[in-house]
């Protein structure tokens, strides 16, 4: 959660396209403690209201059976985010299209998201077959 620059909130605020993972010359990092408080307070409300959406167990054929187990979480929270469009670099490096969000501020559990229609999908998805291709490299 902290892989994002001042300059990426910023921006991101703005409506300008980012990359989080792209540092240029200018990168800012110099946030003030309330916002790394805010973090942490987001940090805390994820892990403790964390659901269990799927394990995935991957078993390798090769390798002297080596074995992983992948937990996948899921947390619904209100807050204040800032949202944008990924930038180019990003997606001709990933091919991921999609929105990008940063946390701000004013966070708290949504437990109540759990009994509505959207969750239902979100629960019945088989998240093994994502394409999890997209790295920050």
């Amino acid at each position: 959660m902290k892989s994002f620059s001042k300059t990426d909130l910023i921006d991101c605020c703005n409506g300008k396209e980012i990359d989080p993972f792209v540092v240029y010359p200018n990168t800012s990092y110099d946030f003030d403690s309330t916002h790394f408080e805010n973090l942490e307070q987001l940090e805390k409300i994820l892990s403790k209201n964390k659901k269990l959406l799927q394990k995935i167990r991957k078993k390798w054929t090769s390798g002297h059976g080596q074995q992983e187990t992948i937990n996948i979480y899921a947390t619904p929270v209100y807050g204040k985010f800032c949202s944008s469009d990924f930038h180019e670099i990003g997606k001709k490096r990933t091919g991921y299209e999609g929105k990008v969000y940063i946390p701000i501020s004013s966070f708290s559990a949504y437990s109540e998201f759990w009994i509505f229609p959207a969750a239902k999908f979100i629960l019945g998805q088989a998240f093994s077959n994502l394409n999890y291709k997209i790295s920050s490299y």
